[in-house]
This record gives C-alpha cells, structure tokens and sequence, in this order.
C-alpha cells in the first residue's frame, strides 16, 4: 500500500485536478487528459499545457477518429517540441475551481470578479 495521497501531488498551473489527470513532458509541459472517475466512458480529448498554464494545443476524439494518423502525428510533435518552436497566436487558459494560476496571471471568470 503506497502513503502517497492524492493531495500531495502538486498539479500544475492551467490543469484541473478535480477533472483531469497529466503526464509531465521532457520540454517541461503537461499532456493532460480527463480523468476516469469522471469520463467513465473513456478520453474523448486531449491537450497539451505550457507550464505557466496556457493551453497549447487541444484535440478531441472526433478529429482523431477523422485523420488518426495526423493527430497522433501531431501529439507526438507537440510533446516533445521546445516551446519556441510552438506558435500560439492567443493565450487560452480553461480552469476549474482549484485551478492556480502563476503570480502575476490575472483573470475575470465570466460574469464574475477578478482574482486580485
């Protein structure tokens, strides 16, 4: 029996630790992906999430099972591609409500208050 708990895994920025589960990745980014306990029927996406907690790329089961090939291709790439060479035109954070995000990031959920 192992006396590892669950809330002593720290998870990092921009992943939801009450919805998602994540692999580190060797560029120091995060493959995440939903968790069993609440996707019973199995991953129906998958994403990859920069370290300060913007998500990098996202793809769901629909354009896997359209062009599987060029998505795991693409998945692959991703994960082991330095950040340098990824070009995202906008930041895009998705969070839950234990996401952290790191200092300095400010948000406004929708229809809410910032987090300042």
């Amino acid at each position: 029996m192992s006396d590892l708990k669950e809330d002593v895994i720290e998870f990092p920025h921009g992943v939801c630790p009450d919805t998602e589960m994540w692999i580190p990745l060797p560029n120091g980014n995060a493959f995440v992906f939903p968790h069993a306990k609440v996707s019973p029927e199995g991953c129906d996406y998958v994403r990859i999430v920069h370290s300060d907690g913007c998500e990098q790329v996202y793809w769901d089961s629909e354009e896997w099972k359209q062009e599987p090939a060029f998505v795991m291709g693409a998945i692959c790439g991703c994960m082991l591609m330095r950040d340098d060479l990824l070009k995202v035109p906008e930041k895009y954070y998705q969070f839950g409500p234990h996401v952290t995000f790191p200092e300095g990031v400010k948000y406004t959920p929708y229809g809410g208050t910032s987090n300042e």
